[in-house]
């Protein structure tokens, strides 16, 4: 799956939708509820990106997870960074 194989960039609103209605699963096992990714939107994009989100704007957002996760020294912090990260993959088609 690649939501931006249509479309080359989401309102935040629309963006927000595809997250509720995606299923939430994870590569490699495991799910986010609906709950989880709406919390992860707003911790990952929020206003940062402002009210647009591009692709390359998704690109560096998986990028800032992956430098967070290298700094953290906690294994099960990285484990969860490493979940965002996967399912971010997983829908942006990466």
């Amino acid at each position: 799956m690649s939501i931006f194989k249509d479309k080359k960039e989401y309102s935040s609103e629309e963006f927000k939708e595809i997250l509720r209605r995606d299923r939430g699963n994870i590569p490699g096992g495991g799910k986010f509820f609906e709950h989880e990714r709406k919390k992860l939107f707003s911790e990952v994009f929020g206003s940062r990106y402002g009210s647009r989100i591009s692709k390359d704007d998704f690109r560096r957002a998986i990028s800032d997870l992956e430098r967070k996760m290298k700094s953290t020294s906690s294994d099960i912090e990285k484990r969860n960074f490493q979940k965002k990260i996967d399912y971010l993959k997983r829908i942006g088609g990466f």
